[in-house]
């Protein structure tokens, strides 16, 4: 089994993207089948390797999200992870950096 240590700069980017309760954590699990164990400005990352890597990948691009001012929640954040778990991580790497500016006409 393989762990790894994902931390946060600070308690606001941690609570921005882990959210409130263990909702996030259990999906987390479920849809990279890892364990997965949250304090303060960490989360400990439990399993295969693949799994692991690709659960810190994702932490690590909810960070990126988080930083380009995008806030992934509900059905969207379930729909970014099973993409990203089933290999298409490009692609929702490139929606947070597509950005559109709109003006009032």
């Amino acid at each position: 089994m393989h762990e790894h240590v994902f931390y946060f700069d600070n308690p606001s980017e941690a609570g921005a993207v882990m959210g409130r309760g263990n909702g996030f954590l259990k999906s987390l699990e479920t849809i990279f089948t890892v364990t997965a164990t949250a304090r303060d400005l960490w989360v400990k990352l439990a399993g295969e390797q693949g799994s692991v890597t690709r659960t810190a990948e994702f932490l690590e691009l909810l960070r990126h999200t988080r930083a380009a001012g995008l806030d992934l929640r509900g059905q969207s954040l379930i729909s970014a992870m099973e993409a990203f778990r089933d290999g298409r991580g490009e692609e929702i790497s490139s929606m947070v950096r597509v950005r559109i500016d709109v003006s009032p006409t």
